[in-house]
């Protein structure tokens, strides 16, 4: 507590440093590939055909071409690399600067390419380095400098996201496990600086909606819940699919390859798939919006194999951002099929379960429930969200958490890092 007003002040430096390089990493996505390609980052489905299939084969090239350089092993980036850094509490935090710099043009290279990835993972990785180096000649405790990497984890995801309480709690919840009350203020002094400079810098970006919601009607309620089980049965498929693919024991050169072939099938056939997907989402909380069932329904298996292949084969991306895509897809999906259905309840209102979906699949996938209906409120800025949401997301974790093992997917892919360390270790030293 003596360092309490020390660790605040630094919070707020270490959340305008951070979010500067994560900024800079946002804008270099977009900037990428107009330069390189003359495509929009986010806008695939008005990019000719021909430039969809080149860009992840070219990104590939350059994402193998980096790692050679910088001599990087195995998938030493994102969010499993800062948990697994953390593991250690005997030990100083370090980050290799080779992972970082892998980390940030290696994730812009990915993303600008196409493919299915999200921005937070980088923003975790780059903010916890950051915080790191900063505080590495400061005179702290240990509990000091986990405090303050929080706070430039915090700030990374803040300056992606933009939604700075669910980017404190995701910090807590996710990455560190563990909820420290004294170490609250530094870390949300960081997430509000560089939400602060992201507005006075670029405004608001992400999704933000200021839709009007009526209270959801209780006929209503029974849909919520089977939407919330059926988010937590893809979810599950989800966490496994992940968990099968970085399973795989191939080099680096192939793996990037395979990924960057399958990226390019899928541009062919949909582009919408391809990125972030935050123009889909964008599109989805449109009440007219385009999309038909069976549409939304290729397309959620699309992104889903996309992502689980492209983040379990080691692609240097994040997860966060496809998983909310993926739920908002599947809420509006079954607010369709529920339409369809029950014909005198056709006045659902889609823009709703887009919502609580994003949030139900993000809470199932990442095991974090108070995070993701943070974020539906910080995202919807409506009350009227929050009983939907809760029983939504609750149908969600409590069907994928025992078909998982109550973990999140970041915690299944540590253990298994883990375990393949300590094999390999024993291989050696036999």
């Amino acid at each position: 507590m003596e360092q309490l007003p020390k660790l605040s002040l630094l919070g707020i430096v270490i959340g305008v440093a951070v979010g500067a390089v994560v900024l800079g990493f946002r804008q270099l996505i977009d900037w990428i590939p107009q330069l390189v390609f003359c495509i929009d980052s986010e806008a695939f489905h008005d990019t000719p055909t021909y430039l969809l299939v080149l860009a992840p084969v070219v990104g590939a090239i350059v994402i193998d071409v980096l790692r050679r350089v910088l001599k990087v092993e195995g998938r030493n980036v994102g969010v499993v690399h800062v948990m697994h850094r953390l593991q250690d509490k005997t030990k100083k935090v370090d980050f290799p600067l080779r992972n970082v710099l892998l980390q940030f043009f290696g994730g812009t290279t990915a993303l600008a390419s196409g493919f299915s990835g999200g921005s937070e993972g980088p923003a975790i990785h780059l903010g916890a380095a950051g915080a790191s180096y900063f505080t590495k000649r400061l005179k702290l405790s240990e509990d000091g400098m986990r405090t303050l990497l929080a706070a430039g984890m915090a700030a990374g995801v803040t300056a992606i996201f933009e939604t700075p309480i669910a980017a404190v709690i995701l910090t807590m919840e996710v990455v560190l496990l563990e909820v420290a009350l004294a170490s609250l203020l530094p870390v949300m002094l960081a997430a509000v600086a560089a939400k602060t400079l992201v507005v006075l810098t670029i405004g608001e970006n992400f999704i933000i909606t200021n839709q009007a919601f009526a209270p959801l009607p209780p006929t209503e309620l029974g849909f919520i819940v089977l939407a919330g089980v059926f988010i937590g049965l893809v979810a599950t498929f989800f966490n496994y699919s992940i968990h099968l693919f970085s399973t795989l024991r191939v080099s680096f050169t192939y793996r990037i390859l395979i990924v960057a072939l399958a990226t390019s099938l899928c541009a062919w056939y949909m582009p919408e798939v391809l990125g972030i997907g935050t123009d889909t989402l964008k599109q989805l909380l449109k009440e007219e919006h385009s999309m038909s069932i069976g549409m939304l329904g290729m397309f959620i298996l699309l992104k889903v194999l996309l992502t689980t292949f492209s983040v379990g084969l080691g692609t240097p991306t994040g997860i966060i951002g496809p998983t909310l895509v993926i739920g908002a897809a599947m809420g509006t999906l079954v607010a369709l099929v529920a339409g369809l259905l029950i014909p005198e309840m056709g006045h659902f209102e889609f823009a709703m379960f887009t919502l609580i979906g994003l949030a139900a699949m993000m809470g199932a996938v990442l095991n974090c429930p108070l995070a993701a209906l943070i974020t539906v409120l910080e995202i919807g800025r409506h009350t009227d969200l929050v009983l939907p949401a809760i029983l939504m997301i609750v149908a969600a974790n409590l069907t994928c958490g025992p078909l998982y093992g109550r973990r999140s997917v970041f915690l299944g892919r540590l253990e298994a890092m883990t375990l393949f360390e300590e094999r390999r270790n024993t291989h050696r030293r036999e």
